[in-house]
């Protein structure tokens, strides 16, 4: 088994949400601190400029890749894609909708390294208002 050389792979599939997509990506790189992580999206043959505008994203940001698969294989498969040349030592399946507002990376992270014995985790998820 390869060595894992980074904390968290983040991957997430991209069908026609190009700006729901970007604000993901930003609050990601923003409220991320103390991670060693690598984004993966995974684009499955997008109609909105999605793939334009994440090709020129992908340019500008460290640990970002832009697969475009040129066709729609489904979502687990995309997942699959993903997962296949991430180098995380954990995969987060993430969707496009999610918008960070704190380090909560780091900190599920910690909580991941300190539960050893669970192998699956999920988390709570909230609207915009906090509900």
């Amino acid at each position: 088994m390869n060595k894992k050389t980074l904390d968290l792979s983040l991957i997430m599939i991209s069908y026609n949400t190009k700006q729901i997509t970007l604000n993901a990506l930003r609050s990601i790189y923003k409220h991320t601190k103390d991670v060693n992580f690598e984004i993966i999206v995974v684009d499955h043959d997008s109609k909105d400029g999605s793939r334009e505008a994440l090709s020129k994203f992908s340019k500008t940001k460290k640990n970002f890749t832009f697969l475009d698969t040129q066709k729609n294989p489904g979502f687990g498969a995309g997942n699959n894609i993903g997962a296949k040349i991430a180098k995380g030592e954990y995969l987060l399946f993430i969707n496009t909708d999610v918008l960070l507002r704190s380090n909560i990376l780091k900190e599920t992270l910690n909580w991941v390294r300190s539960h050893p014995e669970v192998g699956v985790y999920s988390c709570r998820l909230l609207n915009e208002d906090l509900t």
